[in-house]
């Protein structure tokens, strides 16, 4: 029996030798998510989370598991608002009692997991466990990624680890078109890649670019498929589909000026017009954009340009707008140029084993090295993890706040009433058919695709209004409604108030 016994153990030691490295990782990975995931539910909990976007994602997905396509946070129909087909994979999910925390924790794990794809990639690259661990830490380490997980859930951010699936499948480093037909892993990275492009129409258009660079990188024939299917894909889905579900037109258009109101129309005005989009690159400070986006990674992505490729149609669509957070590195614009710089980069540092230096200086480790100290450097200067300069003084809420009064509005409203409510309590009602940013529906305030929008009133029962915190517009709309009796019954708990209709809609 103790002979047993030291056998069990004994091969459990070697186990544990044997794949140390990937147990790093995986611990890493796991500690990642459960300290983010704490902090993320924590700021959902403190009411510190938003209508845009958390709201308008968490009552698109309540629809589609009850049958209901209109999205009354965002005025449009869901897949007006984003071609997110992958909303109905989470439906299973909503039917088991899932909401905004566990979208949150989701989004957490996607951004950690991709570390596991880059472990595998790197260990095929490098035949080397320690340096696939160390770029697969760096990963985890990315300043902006923390960000993007404290503001909550987005599609693009989710499409993150297929992207990786994707590239470490169809690698085309390591991989050749010389066998007839699909190999088993393309059709693995095929399918991962769908899987991305599910998730938002913008994705592909990546994909379609990494299809380019594909080319360019000796996989001909997948990268024309990757081509043609991207360009199909966001044609049907990102240019057709969106638009015509909206209303009529992108429901991002106002944001790009003078450079028009869709994908196409942004192209062509920049081709046409090149003095106006280079002044919108200059106004936005595009190397400063630049900076930012690859200080991280060391500018090592530098040296494998090609990958780049891939991330062009985001960076060009994040930097040409009028709206300062679209080119802020910190929201989650940056995710899928944040993929393709790291893929570069693991290239660049491939790369230099195919030189006369690799044997004499081992200039592959140094570069590792290089990275890994600037993705130190980073988490702590930019970052919001635990450590960082930031944690403290950042969003995150270490401290709990006094909730009772949003607590004790939520609670008042009954789970099937039309509720017109503040910003920060929209995350909290979302799971109804009806549910408004106040002053919407009575006064247009970022709701459809025009300034004439406006939603239904008769099917809004109760009001959620935060007094110190509206602006003359929305404390005209309120005193008008309770001056006509609309709305009255006024309770207020710590600066919180909430009206019930007294009366029909006039």
């Amino acid at each position: 029996m103790v002979s047993s016994f030291e056998d069990v153990l004994k091969r459990l030691w070697l186990m544990v030798v044997k794949r140390f490295w990937l147990i790093v990782v995986s611990v890493a990975v796991t500690s990642w998510t459960i300290v983010i995931s704490r902090l993320v539910m924590a700021r959902h909990n403190n009411f510190g989370t938003f209508d845009y976007d958390l709201g308008i994602h968490d009552q698109a997905i309540w629809g589609f598991a009850n049958g209901e396509w209109f999205n009354t946070v965002r005025g449009m129909a869901s897949l007006g608002h984003h071609a997110t087909f992958a909303y109905f994979f989470l439906v299973p999910f909503e039917w088991l009692g899932g909401g905004p925390n566990l979208w949150n924790v989701m989004q957490v794990f996607a951004i950690a997991s991709c570390a596991v794809p880059i472990f595998f990639l790197c260990l095929r690259r490098f035949a080397s466990e320690w340096i696939a661990a160390v770029i697969a830490l760096c990963w985890l380490l990315q300043p902006w990624l923390s960000w993007f997980a404290q503001e909550t859930f987005h599609p693009e951010v989710m499409a993150m680890p297929f992207l990786f699936l994707g590239y470490y499948y169809l690698d085309p480093r390591t991989r050749t078109d010389a066998e007839v037909g699909l190999h088993r892993e393309d059709v693995w990275g095929l399918v991962s890649l769908v899987f991305a492009m599910m998730w938002k129409e913008d994705i592909a258009l990546a994909v379609a670019m990494l299809g380019v660079a594909f080319v360019f990188m000796g996989r001909r024939r997948i990268g024309r498929q990757l081509f043609i299917g991207g360009v199909v894909w966001f044609v049907v889905f990102g240019a057709w589909m969106v638009p015509l579900l909206a209303g009529g037109k992108a429901t991002y258009g106002g944001i790009y000026g003078s450079l028009g109101e869709s994908s196409f129309e942004v192209f062509k005005n920049s081709l046409l017009h090149p003095s106006d989009f280079f002044d919108r690159l200059s106004d936005n400070n595009m190397s400063l954009y630049i900076i930012r986006l690859f200080a991280p990674f060391a500018f090592l992505a530098y040296l494998s340009p090609v990958l780049l490729v891939a991330m062009v149609p985001q960076f060009f669509a994040n930097i040409l707008t009028t709206a300062s957070f679209t080119f802020e590195p910190r929201f989650h614009y940056q995710a899928i140029p944040m993929v393709f710089i790291m893929l570069a980069s693991i290239d660049a540092i491939w790369k230099m084993r195919e030189t006369d230096w690799y044997q004499k200086f081992k200039v592959h480790h140094v570069l590792v090295g290089l990275l890994l100290l600037v993705s130190l450097y980073g988490a702590r200067g930019w970052g919001i993890l635990p450590g960082a300069e930031k944690y403290r003084t950042g969003p995150w809420p270490l401290v709990k706040s006094d909730t009772s009064g949003w607590e004790a509005a939520v609670k008042r409203v009954g789970p099937n009433d039309g509720v017109a409510a503040h910003y920060l309590a929209v995350p909290h009602l979302t799971h109804r058919k009806v549910v408004y940013t106040f002053p919407n529906p009575w006064v247009n305030s970022y709701y459809g695709i025009s300034n004439e929008d406006l939603g239904d009133p008769t099917n809004v029962k109760w009001l959620i209004i935060s007094e110190g915190g509206m602006n003359e517009q929305a404390q005209g709309a309120v005193q008008q409604l309770v001056d006509s009796g609309e709305f009255g019954d006024k309770q207020v708990v710590n600066g919180i108030a909430t009206y019930r209709r007294l009366k029909p809609a006039q």
